[in-house]
């Protein structure tokens, strides 16, 4: 019996162990994690640059240094950025933006690729709505702009979150028409040095769109959050990179 006892235990542990590494290799297969190297290889799917303002692609050739570059995804529906990322098509197209300067517009041209063709959603219709962009690149401070504290704005309609050396610096997430929001968390930005950036903003129900990243001094913190006053200026394509 008590050899009996032995065996079943070690059966068992045994068992365990094959079941436990059978599940490590099974999430090792299924998932992977992105990094920098993923957006630059993307899916092999064309560049799409500055899709809401300059239709087209980037011109046949590769992408320019300049800009942030991320996934497009689509889902349905989604409530939250993140959703459209975690549980949404992510599209074999990669989209690249020189600056983040979209004032609100309606918009309906779709995304324009390279070939003449659009890029359509489930329903084979011009993808227009329920889409997100996960941009992803560096920031740095361009001369003559002055290093020190400051604060970052977003106008967005739907929502857009703004992440700095992987810390969320500024969260305007959610179903909205354009809205102004302002972070309160400070960044410092030294001369010289480059910081990862990332953005991420979606676009729910049709027709009406808008992204733009502003940014100002932070001893200007107390002064009205919108683009008429206040301070506020986009933040330059000579400071984004990829």
């Amino acid at each position: 019996m008590k050899t009996k006892s032995l065996y079943q235990a070690f059966s068992g542990v045994a068992l365990i162990g094959i079941l436990f590494m059978g599940f490590q290799n099974c999430d090792r297969a299924k998932f992977s994690k992105t990094g920098d190297d993923d957006l630059l290889s993307g899916l092999g799917g064309p560049i799409v640059c500055d899709p809401f303002t300059t239709p087209g692609g980037c011109g046949g050739g590769p992408p320019p240094p300049g800009g942030l570059l991320g996934n497009v995804y689509y889902y349905p529906q989604g409530q939250l950025v993140q959703d459209y990322i975690d549980f949404g098509k992510r599209l074999n197209v990669r989209v690249l933006m020189s600056k983040l300067d979209v004032p609100e517009r309606a918009w309906t041209a779709g995304f324009s690729l390279p070939n003449g063709n659009v890029l359509a959603d489930d329903l084979n219709q011009p993808l227009i709505e329920w889409f997100a962009m996960d941009l992803q690149g560096f920031l740095e401070i361009p001369p003559p702009i002055v290093p020190g504290d400051y604060q970052f704005a977003f106008s967005s309609d739907d929502g857009a979150i703004l992440d700095i050396d992987g810390q969320t610096i500024l969260n305007h997430d959610g179903h909205h028409p354009t809205q102004w929001k302002c972070a309160t968390t400070k960044v410092t930005l030294a001369a010289g040095q480059k910081y990862k950036i990332r953005v991420r903003y979606f676009q729910g129900p049709r027709y009406y769109i808008a992204l733009r990243l502003l940014w100002r001094a932070w001893s200007q913190r107390s002064r009205p959050c919108n683009d008429t006053t206040g301070g506020l200026e986009i933040v330059p394509a000579a400071a984004l990179s990829h």
